[in-house]
């Protein structure tokens, strides 16, 4: 698919997202999600579909997939998508034991009920 677009940024990250479902490709798609944002780096719909695939992964990808997230919110701030995406890492990130972690996770499931508005 790859070899027949290849600077094709949503195809690159669609083939990346599609590998993360099968766990020993997980450097392989990692990479695609990467070659796919240096392909289309203004592209907010890119990035979201990166962090969504890293977040995906594991918790070994969150600062990956948070970092891919921002991106995707500062090129498109009220992409609805987005900010649930990025209130869901933030939530997830969150250790379960701390109270600040608790009030933080109240914060964030009124953020996510807020947007989803």
């Amino acid at each position: 698919m790859v070899a027949i677009a290849p600077d094709d940024a949503h195809l690159v990250v669609l083939l990346g997202n599609a590998l993360i479902s099968s766990r020993p490709k997980w450097d392989e798609a990692k990479a695609l999600l990467a070659r796919a944002v240096e392909l289309a780096p203004h592209d907010a719909s890119v990035h979201f579909m990166q962090a969504a695939g890293l977040e995906a992964m594991s918790l070994v990808h969150y600062g990956d997939a948070y970092a891919a997230v921002l991106q995707a919110v500062a090129l498109a701030p009220n992409d609805r998508d987005a900010l649930l995406l990025r209130a869901t890492i933030e939530y997830r990130r969150l250790k379960p034991f701390d109270d600040a972690a608790r009030e933080e996770r109240v914060k964030m499931t009124r953020l996510r009920q807020t947007i989803a508005r």
